[in-house]
């Protein structure tokens, strides 16, 4: 109890905490959020994206101590997250892979050809690995979102890929 009490009086102290035990945060913290676009901080969610000067982001709390702490840092506030538990969907970047085969394609409709075919074309990739590649969750999702099916099938006496845009 004793070391939450120093913990405490150490934040105000400092001004990190505001003296205002039911909201928390200080006037210069409601400024700063109004230059986030959030009008209103107690409906800040627990936990937000912060961006730190170097481009970089995290997952952060959204209470008065750790706004002020970021605040002091040059992070900046993005995106709050409604809820933590709540699946949210994934931003992540595209694979390389996906990057390859979308700048291959083109603004054709279509490419068929062997795994072989496309691992000479795309590079540093052998043919089966590349095949496998293109199977995963991930690869097909960034395809796919990039508006490319990718088909496996039978070409003559051997197997065949075929790159279709929608």
């Amino acid at each position: 109890m004793g070391r939450i009490l120093h913990r405490q009086q150490m934040r105000r102290q400092f001004g990190l905490v505001s003296q205002q035990p039911s909201q928390g945060f200080t006037t210069e913290d409601h400024t700063w959020l109004r230059s986030q676009g959030i009008d209103r901080p107690e409906q800040l969610p627990r936990m937000s994206l912060w961006y730190r000067p170097d481009g970089s982001s995290s997952m952060g709390h959204s209470d008065a101590y750790h706004v002020a702490r970021y605040r002091q840092r040059g992070m900046t506030l993005k995106a709050p997250v409604l809820d933590v538990q709540e699946h949210q969907p994934s931003r992540a970047p595209m694979p390389s892979i996906a990057r390859q085969v979308v700048a291959l394609l083109g603004q054709q409709q279509r490419w068929e050809g062997s795994a072989s075919e496309l691992a000479a074309m795309i590079g540093n990739r052998t043919p089966t690995g590349l095949s496998r590649l293109l199977g995963t969750a991930k690869v097909a999702t960034a395809l796919s979102g990039a508006g490319i099916t990718v088909y496996r099938g039978y070409k003559g006496n051997g197997r065949a890929l075929r790159l279709v845009r929608r």
